[in-house]
């Protein structure tokens, strides 16, 4: 009676603690692959012929293809084309 005691026990302990240990487990291996090469950086894209200005002005309108936004739009619009 003793030993059918002591192994219910211990499956209720195993059946409750592994998802943690599978959770834990999982979240460790992430957190090495991430930080595994962090001297990666992003690439960007450097074959862009429009310059883009901080002053937060527009000039032009996006019916005009000939306008600064005009151009923007149409190239990011052939980016995802």
């Amino acid at each position: 009676m003793k030993n059918q005691v002591k192994q219910a026990v211990v499956m209720k302990i195993v059946l409750c603690c592994a998802p943690l240990f599978v959770i834990l487990i999982s979240v460790l291996l992430i957190i090495a692959l991430t930080m595994n090469n962090p001297s990666v950086t992003c690439q960007t894209d450097t074959t862009s012929t429009t310059t883009s200005s901080d002053s937060g002005s527009s000039n032009g309108s996006l019916a005009d293809k000939n306008s600064d936004v005009g151009k923007r739009v149409s190239y990011i619009a052939n980016r995802f084309k």
